[in-house]
């Protein structure tokens, strides 16, 4: 049987583990983030500055109607199950809140003339 000091001592010794870990995880963390930023805000990386001009514009192009909210439905996925689960929830989204749905298929065009 353990004695009280050496269990005072196991607890504390798991305590200052458990804040070591979290400190320097969020240490960690917060470079990463420092990395990302400086890294995504680079002109050196041309092709992350070309995929973020071809999104905007592919966005830009959204008009479904003349409401403002619409649901952006991914069918990327060549799985005929995620793509009908994704339908299903996109279609309960809509009768909850009204907004038209968007779907965006494969060649990563909306195909946004039938608002469903």
């Amino acid at each position: 049987m353990m004695n009280l000091t050496k269990k005072y001592q196991i607890f504390l010794l798991s305590i200052i583990y458990f804040f070591y870990k979290e400190i320097h995880s969020s240490i960690i963390d917060r470079i990463n983030i420092i990395k990302i930023f400086f890294f995504t805000n680079s002109k050196k990386n041309i092709f992350f500055q070309n995929f973020l001009k071809s999104n905007s514009n592919l966005f830009k192009d959204l008009n479904c109607g003349k409401k403002k909210n619409s649901i952006l439905v991914d069918t990327v996925m060549g799985h005929p199950g995620y793509i009908c689960t994704q339908l299903i929830i996109a279609k309960f989204i809509q009768k909850i809140t009204g907004d038209n749905i968007v779907i965006l298929n494969r060649k990563k065009k909306f195909i946004n003339n039938k608002c469903w």
